[in-house]
């Protein structure tokens, strides 16, 4: 079990534009993930604080998040099925914020795709009876994602939450960003519901997941870093790790897992 070393409070609403997720902003990006060893993980925040800006929505850009995953009965994302490799369904929740984000999330290499939208913690329990056949508002901002579900019969599998430090800025005329994700923990899902999560099994005893993300090719600023991350980028996945740990599906091959080369250019071949 491990606890959260980050607040537990909700970051502010009011978003401030530029340290958004370049995926956020424009509707796509490109992420680099590095799984980095503890030891690494101070002197990378370091280095940041150096060239980048704190998150506002947090403690010297630390915040909690806790992620609900969705997947079929059959475990066709897990187990990448055709028609489900790539895609995700979640619910996110930021500190013990009074909102949650439904969000899509779709990964075609380093290349990665987000669509959310957000609703109150007491919507939540609604799914559940909209996935059973009743109606919700008309107008409801969030059909596109209860449409998802439908068709693919999903529902939550697990909860995962971690430690985020957060750090953000412009470099080579984009939006960039750099995270850092520590103290990893997961269970099984209780239901279309987020509520924090504090305690949990470790999924990355040891590590931490450093990503890199950008709007279009790699900027020089983080290329500058790359010679101080991991040669290769990691192939770790917290939904699928957790699936893993917590016994919810059997194991299964993962043909292209494999790590995979920095591209300095993501549209590279």
């Amino acid at each position: 079990m491990h606890s959260s070393t980050c607040p537990i409070s909700a970051p502010t609403n009011e978003l401030v534009e530029t340290a958004r997720s370049p995926g956020l902003r424009t509707g796509i990006a490109f992420e680099l993930k590095f799984e980095l060893s503890l030891a690494d993980v101070l002197r990378m925040k370091a280095w940041a604080r150096r060239h980048l800006h704190t998150d506002p929505h947090g403690v010297d850009g630390c915040y909690r998040v806790t992620s609900v995953y969705c997947d079929t009965p059959s475990f066709d994302i897990y187990r990448r099925v055709a028609g489900y490799r790539g895609s995700k369904l979640r619910l996110r929740r930021y500190g013990d914020a009074p909102f949650v984000f439904l969000e899509r999330k779709l990964r075609t290499g380093d290349q990665v795709r987000k669509r959310r939208v957000e609703v109150a913690p007491e919507e939540l329990p609604l799914l559940a009876s909209y996935m059973a056949g009743a109606t919700p508002p008309a107008g409801w901002a969030a059909t596109w994602f209860l449409d998802r579900a439908l068709k693919k019969r999903f529902a939550p599998v697990c909860r995962v939450a971690y430690d985020r430090t957060a750090f953000f800025g412009m470099a080579g005329g984009q939006s960039v960003r750099l995270t850092i994700d520590e103290n990893v923990i997961g269970v099984p899902a209780r239901g279309w519901e987020a509520q924090p999560l504090s305690e949990g099994l470790e999924l990355l005893s040891g590590s931490a997941l450093l990503e890199l993300k950008f709007q279009d090719s790699i900027p020089e600023l983080f290329r500058e870093l790359l010679p101080e991350l991991p040669a290769q980028t990691a192939r770790v996945s917290k939904y699928r790790r957790c699936i893993q740990m917590c016994g919810l599906a059997p194991a299964v091959s993962t043909p292209g897992a494999e790590p995979g080369k920095v591209l300095i250019d993501p549209q590279e071949p």
